[in-house]
């Protein structure tokens, strides 16, 4: 039992680095081991006796604070509208060419917002067409900003078809591939999900989200414009915009510059099959965080342990 309980410490000591109670379904889903919802539910009272956990109406954390949990009631109610959005763009989106696949990524896959929040979309593009659709996406940024309405259309992670499986994988990787809330695409994500099946080693209870799948045919102009670049023409033009994005990315890079949220800007990984943030400029913030302080979390858990069986060997010695 007591595995267990460093088990669910470990779990919420993730989200704390957010600062984001859990419930108990998504303590159960985020579990780094199987166990019962009984199981679980014992481990809970447990740590919650020892204060090592503390519960605000159906949230738990690591803090004594309630202002933790009416923080999350208030941006669950304000993703609420965000993904009413993300929905729409989404829908717009699936008209462009080359996209197979949308789904909801950061925060707000999380059922979190707030008046800072982006829509983050996770998208997975037809073999070999990536940084045609890449370059679509960055003239619709660029209208989307003129617009006042970039929050929109965040140019977030991007990957095609032919090489779907994440490369890093660690605890912070496995929780954005578990969270993420497909939109269009069911039979691509299928495949994203079965090549990133790693993701049970950290999380043996978590099961894909399908249930905002909503899939049609593609529109005529998607086939056309799909049609029209199909041939060698096609192959060609995502060479050069590869070369051509790969080449900013470095340039902008190199300027060191932070953008509003506080990011490196061109901190970009341009590959044949992937447009994707850096890895190095944002995840070892989130682990080295989180890795402190579950440290500190199980040390003083154990501590409280060892203390009860001390305690406990002497009264039965006092007793013998």
């Amino acid at each position: 039992m007591q595995f267990l309980e460093i088990s669910i410490l470990k779990t919420v000591t993730y989200f704390d680095v957010f600062t984001y109670p859990l419930t108990l379904d998504e303590i159960i889903f985020f579990l780094d081991r199987p166990a019962t919802d009984k199981e679980i539910s014992v481990a809970v009272n447990n740590l919650i006796r020892a204060k090592q956990l503390w519960q605000f109406d159906d949230f738990y954390s690591l803090r004594n604070e309630p202002t933790i949990a009416l923080r999350r009631v208030k941006g669950n109610k304000l993703a609420t509208l965000h993904i009413k959005k993300a929905r729409s763009v989404a829908k717009f989106l699936s008209w462009m060419p080359y996209i197979k696949g949308i789904a909801v990524s950061g925060s707000l896959s999380k059922n979190f917002a707030d008046e800072n929040s982006d829509l983050d979309f996770f998208i997975i593009t037809k073999a070999n067409r990536l940084w045609i659709v890449r370059i679509i996406y960055s003239v619709l940024y660029k209208i989307a900003c003129a617009a006042r309405m970039k929050a929109l259309f965040c140019l977030n992670y991007f990957i095609d078809e032919l090489d779907l499986k994440v490369r890093e994988q660690n605890i912070f990787t496995a929780v954005e591939i578990s969270t993420l809330m497909p939109l269009k695409g069911e039979a691509v994500f299928r495949n994203f999900f079965e090549a990133n099946n790693w993701v049970l080693q950290y999380q043996p209870n978590y099961i894909p989200n399908y249930t905002s799948m909503k899939d049609k045919a593609p529109v005529i102009p998607k086939r056309i414009a799909e049609w029209i670049m199909n041939f060698e023409f096609g192959n060609k033009l995502d060479n050069k915009l590869l070369v051509f994005f790969k080449k900013r990315f470095e340039r902008i890079l190199a300027e060191n510059k932070l953008s509003d949220k506080g990011l490196t800007i061109g901190a970009f990984e341009a590959t044949k099959h992937a447009c994707k943030p850096l890895p190095e400029y944002f995840q070892p913030k989130i682990l080295n965080k989180f890795h402190e302080r579950f440290t500190i979390t199980k040390n003083k858990y154990w501590d409280i342990i060892n203390k009860e069986a001390v305690t406990w060997q002497k009264a039965t010695n006092e007793n013998s």
